[in-house]
């Protein structure tokens, strides 16, 4: 069948939306809070040597404190898009350098922007601002080294073991250096100050934690088991000082602070403010209860004889101040502006279901449900589990994702039961689809497939990509269905996940993807483009700043970018607008994500996990029809399941109305007599249709 012009005496509006008018926003509104802030993750912490504090949160970028934490402010200028994997080093000179996978940056002054260094190395594993102003990154077996702050790069060492990677490393300047070669086991290597290897010290058969050089000429050496010192007059390892036996957690790191005084990771730490000869105890210092030991030398810092402790756990975030060693707990959880509202959705009562903090791994959250009309928080738990990700389907499912099980509910959360996949939570996603299939990602290049209930379950082998971990999927209208990997590559399958075509690099393009209701797929970095059905082309939209995201997408054909130095746009295929930011704290603060809800109206998550909702509601924009025009879409709208018609009145009142399948299969026909009519397709599958109109035809894609 051919598409044919549609004349406006014919039909003006083809919408989902159940109202016979488009509603009025001719008025401005303005966005509210209806939230408190509360603190959460950090993931690497530093200090400099002029007494400036910086964090660095996943996904979020750096923020900056001047007086010792009563205060913050974000230093993201002139840094690209981010992960939730960065590293931070100080260097003498008071510089700060940032490595984000393979990029490093340099900030040489808290009025400057960060500049990107000439650092073209493999991606960053550990970054070390060393002595005589030598810097040195860590990329798997290799040392790169800059003596001239970042300006030009040579390769320093690479490892002589075949397996395995420099997990520490230690400079000192002279002809005595050291670095920890492996992974479950580890192998103390010794070279000289060109980057040759000396000699090997010691092999251990389980982890050496890391190494610590003292300006009295001592190298300690910290394993899971013995703790060493480097004897420079026998050149041999000597066993040191050891924890008494009741101490908890002797396993983790050792660390110097700017004075050369040795702390301990131990419960309670022992402190040495003489080069290891004496320790004592500290009672008063208190680690975070669910910290990660081996990534604790990312969460403290030293400044000014003081100490900032952080988890960056997401259930019990804290950011802790000691003035000094003997000093109590002062804690600036409640002052710091911390990333934590990650999406937001709503149940049918009006409460709204919002993620608080990001979880470590493949993109799960903890989840809290608040109300409005009392403005408070309750922590969301099914079953008496914390719910790591939750999940509402088309057909007023929800699926909650624990972390040994998986359970569904059809009536709104009251009841819970169990799916029946026996598959823990915390390891892979799920997705439903519309045809009420679920998909269950996270494995490496497999993808599980089961029914709404999660049986029938079986992996379909046939994803070959990238050995990596699916980051996205999506179900086109017509029924396609496309995966993303770390957000650079795709796929699509058009037989319902059973098989899928080879894949597609999007490496230009290199951030997360999102497809808006009726199948639009846009991508962002930082330049936004929309990729063609058939992933063989891009089209350029706009360009955004630095660290510009899409933040949400509507019910019809738009999504929201969130550009940092320029506010909040709506965008489709056809370009960008700015969308109203009266209320919002910009740019004090970053909107993290956009949510509308069944009533249209919009919801802002920002990094302060404060929400704002916008005071009216948002209308959806529907075009009259020009003579020009052969095709109209049909926007979803999967809650009620209707299709809605409206008809000039003015015009002819006997609408001849068909609707097939591609197939030709009549699936629709009616006379309406009114200038309205609604169309139940909730039990018709998603697809492309053919609408007549008194005789006249038109392609539409319809998402169920």
């Amino acid at each position: 069948m051919k598409n044919a012009f549609c004349s406006r005496s014919q039909i003006l509006i083809f919408i989902l939306l159940i109202t016979s008018k488009p509603i009025d926003i001719s008025s401005q509104g303005m966005w509210e809070p209806i939230t408190s802030p509360v603190a959460s993750n950090i993931t690497n912490m530093i200090g400099t040597k002029i007494g400036v504090l910086f964090i660095a949160m996943p996904y979020s970028g750096i923020q900056y404190s001047l007086d010792h934490g009563e205060s913050w402010q974000f230093k993201n200028e002139g840094l690209n898009e981010f992960t939730k994997t960065i590293l931070m080093a100080a260097a003498e000179q008071s510089e700060v350098y940032l490595a984000n996978e393979n990029k490093l940056y340099k900030l040489s002054d808290i009025k400057d922007d960060w500049k990107l260094t000439n650092y073209s190395g493999p991606k960053i594993s550990k970054l070390y601002a060393g002595v005589q102003n030598k810097l040195f990154c860590v990329s798997g077996k290799q040392v790169f080294m800059s003596s001239d702050g970042g300006s030009s790069f040579s390769l320093y060492l690479t490892s002589p073991i075949m397996y395995g990677e420099i997990t520490d490393f230690s400079y000192n300047g002279n002809d005595q250096n050291f670095f920890v070669d492996g992974m479950n086991t580890s192998t103390l290597y010794k070279f000289n100050d060109s980057g040759i290897q000396l000699d090997s010290l010691a092999h251990y058969t389980n982890t050496l934690t890391n190494l610590v050089w003292h300006p009295n000429g001592t190298l300690f050496v910290k394993s899971d088991s013995k703790n060493k010192i480097y004897n420079e007059l026998t050149h041999q390892l000597e066993d040191y000082f050891q924890f008494p036996p009741s101490t908890q957690r002797s396993s983790g790191y050792l660390l110097k602070d700017e004075y050369d005084n040795l702390l301990s990771q131990s419960t309670p730490p022992y402190l040495s403010i003489d080069g290891g000869n004496t320790w004592r105890a500290l009672a008063n210092i208190k680690w975070p209860q669910t910290y990660y030991e081996y990534n604790f030398n990312k969460n403290i810092c030293f400044l000014d004889k003081q100490i900032f402790i952080s988890s960056n756990d997401c259930q019990l975030p804290t950011l802790d101040r000691y003035d000094h060693f003997d000093a109590d707990q002062n804690d600036l959880s409640g002052i710091i502006s911390l990333p934590s509202v990650f999406s937001i959705i709503s149940d049918t009562t009006g409460n709204l279901i919002v993620s608080k903090c990001q979880y470590q791994y493949n993109k799960f959250s903890f989840f809290n449900i608040f109300n409005p009309k009392i403005n408070k928080w309750n922590p969301l738990k099914v079953n008496g589990e914390d719910v790591l990700a939750i999940k509402k389907s088309s057909f007023n499912r929800y699926y909650a994702i624990c972390i040994n099980k998986t359970y569904y509910s059809d009536d709104f959360g009251t009841t819970w039961d169990t799916l029946k996949t026996k598959l823990k939570g915390y390891q892979l996603d799920i997705v439903i689809s519309p045809l009420k299939e679920l998909f269950f990602v996270g494995a490496h290049d497999a993808i599980g497939k089961s029914n709404s209930e999660g049986s029938d379950f079986k992996w379909i082998q046939t994803v070959t990509c990238c050995d990596g971990i699916i980051t996205q999927m999506f179900f086109h209208p017509n029924g396609r269905i496309y995966l993303v990997y770390s957000n650079e590559y795709m796929l699509f399958s058009d037989d319902r996940g059973e098989t899928f075509n080879s894949y597609i690099s999007f490496d230009y393009f290199s951030g997360p993807k999102e497809m808006n209701a009726i199948g639009d797929i846009f991508t962002l970095g930082p330049s936004l483009y929309t990729i063609d059905y058939d992933l063989k082309k891009q089209i350029y939209i706009d360009t955004f700043g630095v660290g510009s995201k899409i933040v949400g997408i509507d019910k019809t054909d738009k999504v929201f970018v969130y550009d940092p130095k320029k506010g909040l746009f709506q965008c489709n295929k056809q370009g960008c607008k700015p969308f109203d930011m009266t209320g919002l704290p910009y740019p004090h603060s970053f909107v993290r994500t956009i949510y509308e809800d069944d009533q249209h109206f919009l919801y802002a998550g920002m990094l302060n996990d404060q929400i704002y909702k916008y005071s009216k509601p948002f209308a959806t924009q529907t075009d009259h029809i020009e003579h020009s025009d052969q095709s109209f879409i049909v926007y979803p709208n999967p809650f009620s399941g209707n299709v809605h018609l409206a008809f000039d009145a003015s015009r002819e009142k006997n609408n001849h109305i068909i609707i097939e399948n591609l197939s030709g299969v009549v699936i629709f026909e009616a006379i309406s007599l009114n200038s309205n009519l609604n169309i139940e397709t909730s039990l018709w599958p998603s697809g492309i249709y053919i609408v007549q109109v008194n005789n006249k035809e038109f392609k539409k894609l319809v998402k169920l």
